[in-house]
């Protein structure tokens, strides 16, 4: 469990699964977050189950986002391991809590714990506002070096962490 002033990062749990079901069945989550859909709540067990809870916090990290506080979610970080080491980045955030800086905060707790030199990688559909913002700040505020990639309808953000 990572905690930061506000929010509490923690590992997906059975419980979660109706939460995920709902977020999952959103047309918005669904447009962007295509491997993230779920048809039932079942389903959404054994995704928790099966994959979310595998998360080894070596190569693949999944966290539930959540108000320290009241323990409210109201997002998920989804980083993987890519074929090049890199860590590949998957972001939710429910919309109305978008553009609090939950999400910046989040990951700035997540990457204190990487070595300096590790990858992230940020795959970003162009037509997905909240996540290109997200990254602008990101470059922003976190020391890295950064380049970026695009293709006909996405743009792939790298960042090389300094520190």
């Amino acid at each position: 469990m990572i905690e930061t002033e506000r929010l509490r990062l923690r590992a997906f749990e059975i419980e979660d699964a109706e939460w995920f079901f709902k977020v999952t069945h959103n047309d918005e989550v669904r447009k962007y977050l295509v491997g993230a859909y779920t048809r039932s709540l079942n389903e959404a067990k054994n995704s928790i189950r099966d994959y979310y809870s595998k998360g080894d916090f070596i190569h693949n990290f999944y966290f539930i986002i959540e108000n320290k506080e009241n323990h409210e979610r109201f997002g998920f970080l989804d980083i993987t391991q890519g074929w090049h080491k890199e860590l590949e980045v998957v972001m939710f955030m429910a919309k109305q809590h978008r553009r609090k800086g939950y999400m910046i905060e989040a990951l700035k707790g997540f990457i204190k714990y990487l070595p300096a030199g590790s990858v992230l990688k940020f795959c970003i559909d162009k037509e997905n506002e909240s996540s290109l913002i997200v990254t602008q700040r990101f470059e922003q505020i976190v020391e890295t070096t950064s380049f970026c990639s695009k293709n006909l309808t996405e743009e792939f953000r790298f960042f090389i962490l300094e520190t």
